[in-house]
């Protein structure tokens, strides 16, 4: 299989990262892909405690270096994880200030005043009035519109029921998710494929593919194929698996960012 790309992996950049992007890259390369996004976690809500603002420039001065190296055989994409941008606006301002980005991913991994939904225990809290609120901000969020693609829209679901083996009734949101993928494709933005639940308990996309099929239906067309990969023997992984099932729901392309631009790749 042609056409390899993983948008969605971080480096040692990352507070949860492993590797240096050169590692990364090299995996990329024996692997056989064609490109990936240096997409490394940079929390709104938790700015100057984390110091996200020295680890993007970092991020995005390894990632330039790895670009230089890695020309001929991989293209390196400069990208960004934006968590909580609705938590400060201010701050996400200035994030995406810092640098160029090729590829900026929106993401929400938790509440304000609540933390990362992968620390809490959700057998000791009512998980739908949580949800409510999550969709809601993912909703605000589509909305503001300061990114190319909305980043794992089923997040909690990793933990709640992936982890924690607590079913969700995701029916209850349909109507508030429709709202989201339109916006999405009204503004000609992204939706992630984030196939790092099928390595994990969950067993399923995040989203699952059966959204990619509504988003298409409302007119999106810019989709990204990420592996989530915090460690270099994580990359790539899925990616083929997820090329197959946004075919099986009738895409033929997927999108890779460059210059903040989605490049169009066939589904091969």
């Amino acid at each position: 299989m042609i056409n390899l790309f993983d948008s969605h992996v971080h480096s040692d950049n990352s507070p949860d990262g492993s590797h240096r992007i050169t590692l990364l890259c090299e995996t990329a390369v024996e692997r056989g892909f064609s490109g990936i996004s240096i997409t490394d976690h940079c929390e709104t809500n938790e700015y100057e405690k984390g110091q996200f603002e020295l680890r993007m420039k970092q991020s995005i001065f390894e990632t330039r270096m790895a670009r230089h190296i890695f020309h001929g055989k991989l293209s390196v994409s400069i990208g960004i994880e934006l968590g909580q941008p609705m938590d400060n606006l201010l701050i996400a301002d200035r994030a995406l200030n810092l640098g160029d980005y090729d590829f900026i991913l929106a993401a929400h991994h938790g509440l304000l005043g609540m933390g990362d939904f992968c620390n809490m225990d959700f057998s000791q809290v009512d998980v739908y009035p949580m949800l409510d609120r999550y969709y809601q901000q993912l909703y605000d969020v589509a909305s503001w519109g300061g990114f190319h693609v909305l980043a794992h829209m089923t997040y909690p679901l990793r933990y709640i029921t992936g982890i924690q083996g607590i079913p969700v009734d995701m029916d209850r949101y349909d109507e508030v998710i429709d709202e989201i993928l339109r916006v999405l494709a009204q503004n000609g933005k992204g939706l992630e494929l984030n196939v790092s639940g099928l390595r994990h308990p969950l067993g399923d996309t995040i989203p699952n593919i059966r959204y990619f099929k509504r988003f298409r239906e409302l007119g999106g067309e810019a989709v990204t194929i990420g592996s989530d990969a915090h460690r270099a023997e994580e990359v790539g992984l899925c990616i083929a698996d997820g090329m197959e099932l946004l075919e099986s729901v009738g895409y033929r392309y997927f999108s890779f960012y460059r210059r903040g631009k989605p490049i169009q790749l066939r589904i091969v």
